[in-house]
């Protein structure tokens, strides 16, 4: 298994503790990536043959990197550990998601979809700095599941300035309903 950590964000959400920075430049990501495909060549060597079946992102925020980005590292990483049918886990901010890159990555092994809810309350998303909609968190459920993603997870937060256990509770059954077959709830 192999982790890609894709440390920027559009925003710093309020209860983050992850290792993340706010993207001030589009081409700092670029930087990155080429330093991520160094790196993963460089460790080719010591792990030649390693059947690197399945590939991670996570975050920050993977979901702020463009299709060409998105293809860069995984061309990268095919380059590095060519391991045939690779799947594939990414963690999304829905605010960042779309089409194109639900599709450049179904297309390469996308296995699971974690996507990063927290609430669909909007005064609760305010009170954390979140800036997705409910419309667009359903939007992101449905497209996965119309794409055939075999797994797509929700994370919720539970305790949220704001935020209510009957307000929860909706959440969690509304996400259920539409379709997330995993939910992680983070205190």
């Amino acid at each position: 298994q192999i982790y890609i950590h894709v440390p920027f964000c559009g925003r710093l959400c309020k209860f983050c503790n992850c290792a993340r920075v706010l993207l001030r430049r589009r081409s700092e990501i670029d930087t990155y990536i080429d330093s991520v495909n160094r790196q993963m060549m460089f460790l080719s060597s010591a792990y030649r043959g390693m059947n690197a079946d399945t590939l991670c992102f996570g975050g920050g925020t993977p979901s702020i990197l463009n299709t060409e980005q998105m293809t860069a590292i995984l061309d990268g990483v095919d380059e590095a550990f060519p391991t045939p049918q690779r799947k594939i886990l990414f963690e999304i901010n829905p605010s960042s998601w779309s089409a194109s890159k639900l599709a450049a990555l179904s297309a390469r092994g996308l296995y699971r979809l974690s996507i990063g809810v927290q609430s669909l309350d909007d005064k609760v998303l305010n009170n954390v700095s979140r800036s997705q909609t409910r419309k667009k968190v359903y939007w992101c459920l449905r497209s996965a599941r119309k794409a055939k993603v075999p797994y797509v997870n929700v994370d919720l937060m539970a305790g949220l300035p704001g935020q209510t256990v009957n307000g929860f509770m909706d959440d969690l059954r509304r996400l259920l309903d539409e379709g997330a077959n995993i939910v992680h709830v983070y205190p």
